[in-house]
């Protein structure tokens, strides 16, 4: 399980009494998960920070809808520019 959670998040960075996390792939991490990462981070940056701050894994959705924003504003982009002009045929 440690191996799965150490290839699973992007440990962030600690911020006054916080630790960011977020997670690279849908996992869930437990109530002793958690707890044992904290033990981990406040190993090595001191005691002062009492919370874990996970953001959870991004769905596909999101990134679809990314997608779509970056469609829509090329498919404008090339109605703008017409067909004849150079950077259109870039």
């Amino acid at each position: 399980m440690a191996y799965q959670i150490l290839t699973s998040c992007d440990f962030v960075a600690a911020v006054k009494n916080k630790y960011y996390i977020k997670l690279l792939k849908n996992i869930t991490l437990t109530e002793c998960d958690r707890s044992k990462i904290l033990q981990a981070v406040q190993d090595v940056y001191g005691y002062e920070i009492q919370e874990l701050q996970v953001t959870p894994f991004e769905q596909l959705k999101t990134v679809s809808q990314k997608q779509i924003n970056e469609e829509e504003y090329l498919l404008n982009l090339s109605k703008q520019l017409g067909s004849n002009s150079t950077w259109y045929k870039v």
